[in-house]
């Protein structure tokens, strides 16, 4: 009797302490709850705050990455160029080709010449006196180790504001060349560097070309793997032979010890 008593006791005590433990944990959670309310209540912007960055936004710059020999991308510089020509002056061309990473070689001849990475970059104002004078296109299609590759091209007319005339314009992208390295008195170098400037003479008469300016100026070279092999350059006075004439002249303005050796003959 006593024993059954006993337990009774113990059954009652842990059923006390299991119900002030639940009461316990029932009041945390309340007050957690209330607490969590009051918080909410105080701040009712519960808003993401965007934190504003110091750093200017910067100015898109041209892809200098971008394949020129493509037209698409060619293309787009050369109507630029156009624009800036009827617009401004060499200098803002000059800092336009700049940010696309090209770098002024030299102005000649009001010629104005960039590189950049393996390529030229020529914007001239051709001379128009020159019959029969050989088109870009001709000159795009040349194939030849020694003559120089032209990938694009392209023609435009600008106004000249202080003569109130137009002239032509063309740009050309080629291939990027190293300046010609002459080594005097060298009978193996000299032998080296006819054989590729008359080689590239004879491919240039199978398509009835006549350069007109075979002068060192209008040489240059490029490492081909195993030396550096020499390519004729400037177009700027080339003529196409018309069929049946095998002699062309050009007009009398330059002492003829300046012409090239095919000018000298006959005169």
């Amino acid at each position: 009797m006593e024993l059954t008593r006993k337990n009774r006791l113990i059954k009652a005590i842990i059923l006390g302490a299991f119900t002030v433990l639940m009461l316990t944990l029932t009041i945390v959670v309340t007050v957690l709850l209330v607490r969590k309310h009051l918080k909410n209540k105080n701040n009712p912007k519960n808003e993401t705050v965007v934190q504003k960055s110091d750093k200017k936004t910067e100015t898109v710059k041209p892809d200098k990455s971008v394949n020129l020999k493509h037209y698409s991308n060619f293309i787009v510089i050369a109507k630029k160029i156009e624009e800036l020509y009827k617009t401004s002056d060499d200098a803002a061309v000059t800092r336009y080709l700049e940010s696309f990473g090209f770098t002024r070689s030299y102005i000649v001849s009001m010629t104005l010449l960039f590189t950049r990475d393996d390529v030229f970059l020529k914007i001239s104002h051709p001379i128009t006196k020159v019959i029969n004078r050989v088109d870009c296109e001709t000159i795009k299609n040349l194939k030849h180790p020694n003559i120089i590759e032209t990938y694009q091209y392209y023609k435009f007319t600008a106004n000249n504001s202080v003569t109130k005339t137009q002239y032509p314009v063309e740009i050309t992208l080629s291939e990027k060349l190293n300046q010609f390295t002459w080594k005097g008195g060298d009978h193996a170098h000299i032998k080296m560097v006819m054989k590729d400037v008359l080689e590239g003479l004879a491919y240039l008469q199978t398509k009835r070309i006549i350069h007109n300016g075979i002068l060192p100026v209008n040489l240059m070279q490029k490492w081909n793997g195993a030396r550096n092999a020499i390519k004729i350059i400037d177009f700027v006075v080339s003529v196409i032979l018309p069929e049946g004439e095998t002699i062309i002249r050009l007009w009398k303005t330059r002492p003829s010890w300046w012409a090239a050796p095919e000018l000298v003959i006959n005169k």
